[in-house]
């Protein structure tokens, strides 16, 4: 008996669809294989009525899983009943309750759409059509029309431009017409709008396909898709003669062997939904056993051994050689298995043979543009290209190898195994994990350089990684719209040449629609959005208008102030979630810190710490800015090396930052530190505090030595140019609602002795004065101002006033002249705390 084998290359799933539509047999069957895919394709009366694959992810259950229609566990009950009862999965899935019998036709039908429309992309395989005698089965009736099947496919993208374009060049130069007779096709089969009906009206026979296309008011892709749709169809006709291949035999043949008992893979199938539950619950040894059992169920599919592999290398690290082993023999298996791909991508990682990575995730999301994983890793590594090796990278391998770390502690751009949510973080990953899930509206992410923004849009991709959603991760976005644009359609897989904006639009949007039909949804992500010119932000504005795109800009809060212009209101109104990042606190810091340093492996087997002393500095250096504390930590790493220690303590935090010593004895240690973490208590947002406020701010005054006769005992005060000058900080201020670092005084000892020194020599001078009542008047404010230091708060840092010398205060002796209470009150009101009781009276 003849079969007849055919080249899908050269003929195309469209016109397959419309020459099986065209035979019209009461029964057939269609199979199309690229190893080790294979589909097979029923049609009753021509049009396709039901599907098959070999492909686990492609089977009803798993869609439904995908669409979140029933959960793993219901998919794992109602295979334990098929496998029992021998009925249909949909049979069993609406006797359950779990779906209603439209919703099975609905799936149905979007089942057999998305596996028509996946070999529409092939540019290789071979398919086989043969009539069958068999009675025509009891099939649900799909509307499933192939002129509507053919029009949607290529209009949506599936069908690649570049074949697009080469089926209708030889028809550009010729006359086309409207064919006096369209065979079993009509009009309305095509579902056509009023303009796409007066496209074809237009083709009139006067006019070459050109002329036709560039008279006509439909987008240029659309416009090109009708035509070559009317052409597959024979609505439309040219002068140009094809002769179509013949590729139909007419010998029939008869019912097919039943196939063998699929008891095997349903339990395997049933066996794998544990295991995937017991790597959730990282039961790591419980997996690779149940794995195991499965891989002898059914040793051909290659999906259980990629899951192997992986669950061998998650159960013991070392076993990484033999993980890679397995996960090989899965692509070996199935070379389209797009997870096996991504688990090879991670175990290069770990290996640390980046380019193998590279190559194995590019592969995984040219297999699945939805495999968010992969996309996070590959724009990991985009970022860690990016980032130039600076000076301190002697610095970086001198500590990596002291302390036989297996990775860099502090590397800009850490994985996802390291990568550490400190402070808010993890609340706000959360937040934009649900507004990406609810599809409300554009989400804006703000915060200052280094806050951690990048990290956090990375980490969204992981948490979506179950989500069926199409990533367009731009890093550095251009300035010039026509670029942006360009920059978007090649992340979401999009080619087009264009240097139009406008067609570049339409491909944006036509790639949108088409993962819309597969079940998708597309996300775009911006960074360093608040340097996008105005123009780029007004195409950010038109993008917003598609429902079906969710958008996240990062950016600077400058950001924020920007669309509230008059120009991005309709933007900054369908912003549906807002996120603010802050600075860490100083507890916040430290466990960062922590967390970093002792996240790699290393062949140390005592811990790293940190002292309170080390601390108070790292995060006054740091301003709590999580970057900052990485550059930092490099520098206190480094150091440490030399002192041949694990343990950051004040003197190699000082040693690092260059700075000298500021203790004098111990107590003043604790004092420093005391009054540190005092003042980074309470939650505040950092705020710019301007230079003319600082200059205004009142200085406190250090007095002259006071000559008080033979009996006087005080020590001689400090003057300013005796009193180390002050390290610097920033400016500190704050209003409620987040953390900032604290102000941290220097050097804190002398100025607090300064300060006793004057107060007490004030006192003297007040007892002195002549006018009892005036001496009790002055003596009470003096004490009240004097005895108080300079007030703190838990604010953002404020720079750090240097203690300026007053003007020469007169002396007193005990028959000298009585200083005026002009003079007096000016002293008072040079003290800390003076400015709130300005006036003083005698």
């Amino acid at each position: 008996m003849k079969e007849r084998q055919g080249n899908l290359t050269k003929i195309g799933m469209p016109r397959l669809l419309h020459l099986i539509y065209r035979k019209g047999d009461a029964m057939s069957s269609l199979d199309i294989v690229r190893e080790p895919i294979k589909k097979r394709f029923i049609f009753k009366d021509g049009v396709c009525a039901a599907a098959s694959s070999n492909i686990l992810n492609e089977v009803l259950g798993r869609l439904l899983m995908q669409e979140g229609i029933i959960t793993q566990k219901d998919y794992e009950r109602s295979l334990e009943v098929v496998l029992k009862e021998k009925k249909k999965h949909g049979q069993v899935l609406i006797a359950m309750g779990l779906i209603t019998p439209e919703q099975l036709d609905a799936f149905l039908t979007l089942q057999i759409k998305r596996r028509v429309f996946k070999i529409f992309g092939w540019n290789e395989g071979t398919y086989r059509y043969v009539r069958s005698t068999d009675t025509a089965p009891d099939l649900p009736p799909l509307a499933l029309h192939p002129a509507a099947l053919i029009l949607e496919g290529i209009s949506l993208g599936f069908y690649p431009a570049s074949r697009l374009r080469a089926d209708l060049k030889e028809y550009f130069d010729h006359p086309v017409f409207a064919a006096g007779d369209p065979g079993k096709y009509a009009l309305d089969d095509f579902n056509l709008n009023l303009q796409e009906k007066r496209f074809l009206e237009s083709i009139d026979g006067r006019k070459t396909l050109r002329e036709v296309l560039d008279s006509s008011d439909l987008l240029r892709h659309r416009a090109l898709s009708l035509a070559l749709s009317f052409i597959i169809t024979g609505v439309i006709k040219s002068t140009v003669e094809v002769v179509e291949e013949e590729f139909f035999e007419e010998e029939t043949r008869g019912p097919e062997a039943a196939e063998a008992p699929l008891d095997k893979k349903l339990n395997a199938e049933i066996l794998f939904m544990k295991a995937r539950g017991a790597l959730e619950k990282k039961d790591y040894a419980g997996a690779v056993k149940t794995l195991t059992d499965i891989t002898d169920l059914n040793p051909m599919e290659g999906e259980y051994w990629a899951y192997l592999g992986w669950a061998v290398y998650l159960e013991n690290t070392a076993n990484l050689k033999k993980a890679e082993r397995v996960i090989k023999d899965a692509i070996d298996l199935n070379n389209d298995l797009d997870i096996a791909w991504h688990f090879l991508g991670m175990l290069s990682l770990a290996s640390g043979d980046t380019e193998m990575a590279r190559s194995a995730f590019r592969t995984a999301v040219h297999k699945n543009p939805w495999m968010l994983g992969s996309v996070a890793e590959l724009k990991r590594l985009e970022l860690f290209d990016s980032t130039e090796a600076g000076a301190d990278q002697e610095d970086r391998k001198a500590y990596i190898d002291a302390f036989g770390f297996a990775e860099d502690p502090f590397t800009p751009v850490p994985g996802h195994a390291r990568a550490y949510l400190a402070g808010s973080r993890h609340d706000a990953l959360e937040s934009l994990v649900r507004a990406v899930k609810k599809r409300s509206g554009p989400v804006l992410l703000t915060g200052p350089a280094g806050a951690g923004k990048t990290t956090l849009a990375l980490e969204l991709l992981w948490r979506l990684s179950n989500e069926k959603v199409l990533p367009a991760v731009v890093l550095k976005p251009s300035d010039r719209e026509l670029v942006l644009i360009k920059e978007i359609n090649a992340e979401l897989g999009v080619s087009s040449e264009t240097d139009s904006i406008k067609e570049q639009l339409l491909a944006l949007g036509m790639r949108v629609s088409q993962n819309k039909i597969q079940g998708g949804h597309t996300l775009l992500i911006i960074d360093r959005a608040h340097g996008l010119t105005d123009g780029c932000l007004k195409l950010v504005q038109y993008f917003s208008r598609l429902k079906t795109l969710q958008i996240v800009l990062l950016g600077e809060p400058s950001l924020g102030d920007r669309l509230k212009a008059a120009d991005f209101r309709e933007l900054d109104q369908k912003i549906a979630t807002r996120v603010q990042l802050y600075s860490l606190s100083m507890d916040e810091t430290k466990e960062y810190f922590l967390k970093r340093l002792t996240g790699v492996r290393s062949t140390r087997k005592a811990s790293c710490s940190i002292t309170d002393e080390a601390l108070v500095l790292l995060f006054e250096e740091s301003g709590g800015t999580p970057s900052e504390i990485n550059s930092r930590g490099v520098r206190l790493l480094s150091e440490a090396a030399r002192y041949g220690t694990c343990e950051v303590d004040n003197i190699i935090a000082m040693a690092a930052f260059g700075r000298k010593s500021i203790f004098e004895d111990e107590s003043a240690a604790d004092v420093f530190v005391e009054e540190a973490f005092e003042r980074a208590e309470g939650p505040v947002a950092p705020e710019q505090v301007s230079p003319e406020e600082v200059a205004k701010a009142p200085e406190p005054p250090v007095e002259a030595p006071v000559e008080t006769g033979p009996a006087s005992t005080e020590a001689p005060v400090k003057t300013p140019s005796e009193t180390p000058p002050p390290a610097h900080s920033e400016a500190q201020t704050g209003r409620a609602g987040a953390r900032a670092p604290a102000a941290l005084p220097h050097p804190v000892p002398e100025v607090k002795e300064v300060r006793k020194a004057g107060t007490s020599r004030l006192l003297l001078i007040l007892l002195m004065i002549a006018a009892a009542g005036l001496v009790a008047a002055f003596f009470t404010r003096a004490l009240r101002f004097g005895g108080e230091s300079t007030p703190t708060t838990s604010v953002a840092p404020r720079p750090q006033k240097a203690v300026k010398e007053p003007p020469a205060q007169p002396t007193v002796s005990g028959s000298g002249p009585v200083e005026t209470s002009a003079a007096i009150q000016g002293s008072v009101e040079g003290l800390p705390g003076a400015a709130a009781n300005p006036e003083v009276r005698p």
